[in-house]
């Protein structure tokens, strides 16, 4: 059994992962999913790759090599993770405490925090839409629509800021 682990075990696109093993030195292609990805670096015991764009939005996929010899290794399994990506608020003013903030973007079924400026992060669900999230506002001041903050999605992918609209 060639393949040992992956480091990380899970990521994002564009995720740079090491394969770690034995007799991988012959490794000519990575097998993530249904891909075929061309490994960046290659040795005995290490095979490097990134996670490709064609990767599912989440999920695990199996991860296996192919060697020069025309035989496949074992496979392990890796988790795609979402990133979030913002694309705008529900209003132009950041409301009283007590008030809704709704984000709107993708990637947000994963669950997290959203964060207004360096006001007490509010935790969403891990579950519910993926195009939006609704929080109650923080305690801040001044309330008022001269207080301009920036709001950041953070799931365990990664991070999402928007400036206020």
């Amino acid at each position: 059994m060639p393949i040992t682990s992956l480091t990380p075990s899970q990521g994002t696109v564009g995720t740079t992962v090491n394969i770690n093993g034995t007799s991988l030195g012959t490794t000519v292609s990575v097998n993530f999913g249904g891909a075929v990805v061309t490994p960046t670096a290659v040795s005995n015991t290490v095979v490097t790759f990134v996670v490709p764009s064609s990767a599912p939005c989440s999920g695990q996929v199996s991860v296996s090599t192919n060697l020069s010899n025309g035989t496949r290794t074992n496979s392990v399994p890796f988790f795609v993770i979402v990133k979030p990506t913002t694309t705008g608020l529900n209003g132009t003013c950041l409301p009283a405490a007590g008030g809704s903030i709704t984000v709107f973007g993708t990637g947000f079924a994963a669950g997290g925090t959203v964060n207004v400026g360096a006001l007490t992060p509010v935790a969403f669900a891990a579950c519910g839409s993926n195009t939006q999230v609704t929080v109650t506002a923080p305690a801040h001041t001044p309330a008022s629509c001269f207080d301009t903050q920036q709001v950041t999605v953070t799931t365990a992918a990664a991070r999402a800021a928007r400036a206020p609209p």
